[in-house]
Formats: structure tokens, sequence, C-alpha cells
């Protein structure tokens, strides 16, 4: 092989890296995206409400990996790219979890009222508008959307005021 065809496979081989690899940022690690909300029901029934959208310090979590495959959790938190218009783009971000709702739903007290638990959910800065689902288990196991918003980290209704105490 001759150096200029060693050269043309070696600038081929580069050019199938993965496009992930290549792809533009879609977090900024320097803040972190906290989004409170509130999870209300009984026994049968659920519902997710935002109540407050906050940049807080550094992100303290990975910088891969956002994505958890593992399936576990009550309760799954999901963002994915706003492909406009309503739609979902790619997940870029996946956090799984056991709610205290969840435990609260199997208690006797949820058959005769509703409570109100809050939660937040913590990723790095989103770049760009995304779309929050949160998903939780029915009674089978299998998980069914309960609750989705669009998130524009940049919207004047985000907090970027420092909480004392």
């Amino acid at each position: 092989m001759t150096r200029h065809s060693l050269a043309l496979a070696l600038a081929a081989a580069l050019s199938l890296q993965p496009l992930a690899s290549r792809a533009e940022p879609r977090f900024a690690f320097d803040r972190t995206l906290r989004i409170d909300l509130h999870h209300a029901g009984d026994h049968r029934r659920e519902r997710f409400m935002l109540d407050e959208l906050r940049l807080e310090g550094a992100w303290p979590g990975p910088r891969s990996g956002l994505v958890d495959e593992s399936g576990h959790g009550s309760t799954h938190a999901e963002i994915y790219e706003d492909a406009g218009g309503g739609k979902r783009g790619e997940l870029l971000f996946r956090f799984t979890y056991c709610s205290l709702f969840s435990e609260w739903q199997t208690v006797p007290e949820a058959k005769r009222q509703e409570r109100t638990f809050s939660e937040s959910v913590r990723l790095p800065r989103p770049l760009a508008p995304v779309r929050l689902v949160m998903r939780s288990r029915d009674k089978r196991g299998k998980l069914r959307q309960v609750f989705e918003a669009a998130i524009d980290p940049a919207a004047l209704e985000v907090s970027r005021e420092r909480r004392r105490g």
C-alpha cells in the first residue's frame, strides 16, 4: 500500500466515526435545570403538574450515559428533543426512580382521599427547548405516559436566582 492510499484509507476510516461523537452538544454542564413537580392523585389516578423551573449550579452528575436503560423504578422522567409542533425528537435523558406517591397509592388512605407530593427532576441544562415526559407503572407493571410538557430553558419563567437557606 502506498503512502497516498494509506492516507486515503485513514481519512475514510475517520469519516466513519459514530455520528454521536460529532453531533451538536445537547446539554451544557455548567448549570443544572431543576424541574419541580406536583405528583397528585389517589389509589387509581395520578397526575403531574409543573411547579417551578430553576437553574442551579454546575451539573454534578455524569456527562455521558444520560439515558438510564435499567428499566427500574415506578416513575420515569424522560427528556426529548423538541421537534416542534408538539412533537418529540430524540430521547436525550432518562431518570428512573421510585416515588413516594407510588408507595402512598398502596395504603388505605389513598382509597379515601387524594394527596399531593413534591418531586424534582434534575438534569444538565439543555441548550434548546425540550419536552418532558413523565411515565408511571400501572397495576400490571407496564409504563404509561401520565404527563408531557414543553420546557424552554431560556424562558423567562425559569428562575435564575439563588435560593437562600
